[in-house]
């Protein structure tokens, strides 16, 4: 079945999803990329994914960052739970990169961002990834961007 992503980068405002294969352990190469729609396209197979997502909003200086389950039954009808949703500061987006404290699979996420008027590249990485882990490596993490407050 035919499912879809965005996929955006204008500067101020990038918009990334990109699909991984539970069972593959990669990230789902699209079949099709629509520079023009800002969209991937990809043909999924009955089974279980996860969608990672980010909306990054220079001008507020803050990225909202969601991983969201999928999953596609026989019938090709598709169910999908937002599982961890966070944000951080737009100026650590670049830190995250080279980042080696950062969950592997969030930084290739970030590494495969679109650049500056084009859709993303989905390299072809193998990642071996625990799900059940995945949210407090993620929690940990970006917890780690944000801002400390001072002790009152």
């Amino acid at each position: 079945m035919q499912y879809m992503t965005v996929s955006k980068n204008s500067g101020e405002l990038i918009v990334h999803e990109l699909i991984f294969d539970v069972s593959e352990g990669k990230f789902v190469r699209p079949i099709k990329s629509v520079k023009e729609l800002n969209k991937l396209i990809y043909n999924l197979k009955p089974g279980k994914y996860i969608k990672f997502a980010m909306l990054a909003y220079k001008p507020r200086n803050g990225v909202l960052f969601e991983i969201i389950n999928v999953e596609i039954n026989k019938n090709d009808e598709i169910k999908e739970n937002v599982i961890y949703r966070d944000g951080f500061p737009f100026w650590k987006l670049w830190k995250i990169r080279k980042d080696s404290k950062a969950p592997e699979i969030f930084r290739i996420f970030i590494q495969m961002m679109p650049k500056f008027g084009k859709v993303s590249y989905v390299q072809d990485y193998k990642i071996e990834i625990e799900q059940e882990k995945l949210i407090d490596q993620m929690n940990e993490y970006i917890g780690s961007l944000k801002p400390k407050l001072p002790d009152l």
